[in-house]
């Protein structure tokens, strides 16, 4: 199963601002699921702190995706 979660954040954020309008895509394979918190946990932390928005897509495992990457980029994600 395929799962998107979206946060944008606004001008509003932390940071000096040189993100804002930045979209990053994470791909979150959650086989081994502490570990996949605590990675994910830290990137979202980055993110929002340097302004940026994110878009999660979380799938079963690793070989899930290059096939979610490859229709992210052909959705224009």
């Amino acid at each position: 199963m395929v799962q998107v979660r979206s946060k944008s954040v606004g001008a509003d954020a932390a940071g000096d601002g040189r993100f804002k309008g930045t979209r990053i895509l994470i791909i979150e394979a959650r086989f081994y699921e502490h570990i996949a918190d605590a990675l994910v946990a830290g990137a979202v932390a980055e993110i929002e702190a340097m302004g940026a928005a994110y878009e999660r897509i979380v799938v079963p495992g690793a070989l899930e995706i290059p096939q979610v990457l490859v229709a992210a980029v052909a959705a224009g994600r």
